[in-house]
């Protein structure tokens, strides 16, 4: 690649990065998958705990929330110790600001792995890089903390580690462990990650080593499996362990250390083994279940979001393989063209026969249908007519997923919490109302001993991630200032009965040079003001 190309590959990165701090709101579980859960565990905000993550359904495991979302928190948390920049609380574009430039930072290695795959198979890298680095998919999705971004990424080293054991003749170890990660991370990797396991299996038969081959791979899995599963059953009390007759959670583990905790004071009682995959399986299977997230139309992935992701690659893409398999068995690669072609195949296919669809799923698609593409370079497959279309669908789509969908609903949390979180100092008013004073968010919480209550209610949105409220566990059962969240979804009877519950305050004249808000005695309890 040239030196055009990489400034203008470098500026691509720099849109990436806006797009991923824009206030866009995709789909629920980009926050109630991993930031919301690991907020409570790491940094013991108080947050909304999905059914996932309870106990009696643990099917989710905890491991790859902690890696991709837990280890950012817990680094934002040591800069506010080391640099004394917070006391109480974070503010909302901290938590926002750190969850998505984490997986922004991990959206890098599907273009990695795109260079690296056209260099092994010895083909021109600037088409490929250019349709992934403009992707709507790469600048969008997986800069979102979904499982599904994760499950692309794991996708993307695993195609890159069968080319390396096929090319390089480098161990199964690698790929075992990203395939039973996969598995771990979400169930569907097995229509994903299945053509790349017969792949292997078809290249180290090829090599004459298929025993050594596998049992490098299942050392692979089998190591990666058990730790899935011993902090999938610690994290859920399948596990206990107990330091000096002191039950310790996960969140308190790093705590532990600091303390000076040795191995001779722990000890470790097996209740149960948890398999979160399974699971999750059990729960899927049951259509009862499906129903209650919504059940669609078989033809729903295909038809619908499969262009609403990839737009004219959804087409051109299917056409540019079907007119590579005249050419392909004459490549020494052939074999890895049919693991792309498989994986995609396979993908949309399976995820198709699920009655539950959603366009999120099809994300890790992205790779598998770049290279099949630009697998045959002789054809005119970066045309003029097909770029500008490109360019076009993933500017609108990008921002519109990017910024403007669901877009206010991040700036209204940051503007509760600076309302909240920011008070001053509290006095009374003749009203028998009592004004309380705001400055930044960060510092002690003054509220001159009033207990406050402030009730957010969401109409017709998404459901609000409370994490980004950064409000502490303690504080919501005997805090100075709590925040009592009700999502009414799009029941306007509920929203007209929590509306009336409330006690409004009397509207008075405001200093222009001092920001105040106003909280009312509360009708429910006595010495407790509201708004």
């Amino acid at each position: 690649m040239g030196k055009t190309f990489n400034v203008f590959y470098i500026v691509l990165v720099g849109i990436r990065l806006l797009l991923a701090l824009s206030p866009g709101y995709i789909h629920p579980d980009e926050y109630f998958q991993s930031p919301e859960i690991m907020a409570r565990s790491m940094l013991n905000i108080d947050a909304f705990v999905p059914w996932e993550y309870q106990p009696e359904h643990a099917a989710r495991s905890i491991l790859i929330p902690f890696l991709t979302t837990g280890l950012p928190f817990w680094l934002l948390e040591q800069y506010a110790h080391w640099f004394g920049t917070w006391t109480d609380v974070f503010p909302t574009v901290a938590l926002f600001t750190v969850e998505r430039v984490a997986f922004f930072a991990l959206s890098l290695i599907t273009d990695y792995t795109v260079l690296r795959l056209c260099r092994k198979l010895e083909k021109d890298e600037l088409l490929p890089m250019l349709l992934t680095a403009t992707s709507q998919v790469t600048m969008v999705y997986c800069t979102r903390p979904f499982s599904n971004a994760t499950e692309s990424f794991l996708l993307c080293l695993s195609l890159l580690a069968l080319l390396s054991f096929d090319m390089d003749r480098t161990s199964g170890f690698a790929l075992g462990a990203l395939i039973t990660a996969g598995l771990f991370n979400r169930i569907t990797f097995l229509l994903f990650g299945l053509p790349t396991g017969l792949g292997f299996l078809y290249v180290a038969r090829r090599q004459g080593r298929l025993i050594q081959s596998m049992i490098a791979f299942l050392l692979g899995a089998s190591l990666t499996a058990a730790a899935f599963v011993f902090a999938d059953s610690f994290y859920y009390g399948g596990l206990v362990l107990t330091w000096k007759s002191e039950t310790e959670p996960l969140h308190c583990l790093t705590q532990l250390w600091a303390d000076g905790y040795s191995l001779d004071t722990l000890q470790v009682d097996w209740q149960s083994i948890v398999l979160t995959p399974l699971n999750n399986l059990q729960y899927n299977l049951d259509v009862n279940n499906l129903a209650t997230h919504g059940l669609h139309p078989l033809y729903t992935h295909l038809l619908i979001h499969f262009p609403l992701l990839f737009g004219p690659l959804a087409v051109m893409g299917i056409w540019a393989a079907w007119a590579a398999l005249r050419i392909v068995r004459q490549d020494p690669h052939a074999y890895f063209f049919f693991v792309l072609l498989g994986t995609l195949v396979v993908g949309l296919v399976g995820l198709s026969s699920m009655p539950h669809q959603e366009a999120r799923f099809l994300v890790p698609l992205l790779v598998p249908l770049v290279m099949l593409y630009t697998w045959d370079q002789s054809i005119s497959i970066g045309s003029i007519l097909f770029l500008l279309l490109w360019f076009g669908f993933n500017l609108v789509t990008g921002l519109i997923f990017a910024n403007m969908h669901q877009g206010g609903l991040v700036g209204a949390l940051s503007a509760v919490q600076k309302q909240t979180m920011g008070i001053q100092g509290c006095s009374p008013l003749p009203s028998g109302d009592i004004a309380c004073s705001l400055s930044d968010v960060g510092g002690p919480v003054d509220t001159s001993g009033y207990q406050l209550n402030t009730h957010v209610i969401f109409y017709k949105t998404y459901m609000p991630p409370r994490h980004l409220l950064s409000i502490p566990i303690a504080w919501q059962q005997n805090g100075p200032a709590r925040v009592l969240v009700e999502d009414v979804a799009g029941n306007k009877t509920k929203l007209h009965e929590a509306l009336i519950q409330r006690q409004g305050s009397q509207l008075r004249r405001h200093k222009k040079d001092r920001i105040q808000i106003e909280f009312s005695p509360s009708k429910e309890q006595p010495g407790v003001y509201e708004r």
